[in-house]
């Protein structure tokens, strides 16, 4: 049964509608109960699902990629009319700025929140060439076990957080398979002297197989620290309300006490 949309005008957002809606007909129109159940016990209700198909709001991002999970849409595709859609949504404003009003380029984004966060040092992420009619391109794709783990994020309705995978390449959405993948930006000689200095030298001798005397530097240390933080930062940034995480970084030594 198709389902019922308020009208909305041309551009961008109509786009939008337009082709959720759409791919609601190719999936046989599911009921949206049935739609709610499929996006798993985190996903949104049944009354978000209708209000996302009703419009003329654009929905916030999180909710729609689970609706185009479950309908079996192109996360990357709806990724990009989303976008779209919630910059002609907000459309220009002005900001305060040092007492004069400024015209601001920037439209207003509602940032993402996820009820279940998978933290790591490293993105199970690396990239191959691949190769677009006379142009190369970068192409994501999971490697080694993080599949299984990739699976329970989604799950789960959350997102995977970790450092950018990749200095030369772009971190932005959409990763494949429909995984929300979030980063925390450093400098790549920050990543590289943690990694071969604090992580290598000091941790791994501690707590893995390199049997041999730990090395300890108060600017790895230091590092370590400010990485963590960024880390801190961003969880408080994207952590839905009584959200649940795994954090992967942190061994006894460095983890929080109280005291």
């Amino acid at each position: 049964m198709a389902l019922k949309r308020e009208p909305t005008a041309s551009g961008p957002v109509r786009e939008l509608f337009d082709q959720l809606h759409e791919l609601h007909l190719q999936a046989g129109e599911p009921g949206l109960r049935q739609i709610a159940r499929g996006t798993g016990v985190h996903g949104p209700s049944y009354t978000t699902v209708h209000n996302v198909f009703k419009g003329p709001q654009v929905p916030k991002w999180p909710t729609l990629r689970l609706i185009v999970l479950q309908l079996g849409g192109d996360v990357g595709r709806f990724h990009t009319l989303w976008t779209a859609a919630r910059s002609a949504e907000s459309g220009p404003h002005d900001r305060q700025q040092n007492g004069a009003t400024q015209a601001s380029s920037s439209p207003t984004t509602t940032p993402p929140s996820y009820p279940f966060l998978m933290v790591s040092y490293r993105l199970p992420l690396a990239t191959r060439t691949t190769t677009v009619g006379v142009a190369s391109q970068p192409e994501w794709k999971i490697f080694g076990s993080a599949p299984i783990l990739s699976r329970l994020v989604m799950n789960l309705n959350g997102a995977w957080l970790g450092l950018t995978p990749d200095e030369t390449a772009d971190p932005s959405p959409p990763f494949p398979q429909g995984l929300a993948v979030e980063t925390v930006q450093a400098a790549p000689s920050d990543v590289t002297r943690h990694y071969e200095g604090y992580c290598s030298s000091s941790i791994w001798p501690l707590y893995h197989y390199s049997i041999e005397q730990p090395e300890f530097r108060t600017e790895w240390r230091d590092l370590n620290r400010r990485l963590n933080q960024k880390f801190a930062d961003k969880v408080v940034d994207l952590a839905a309300p009584q959200c649940d995480g795994l954090d992967t970084r942190l061994s006894p030594s460095v983890a929080p006490r109280d005291g």
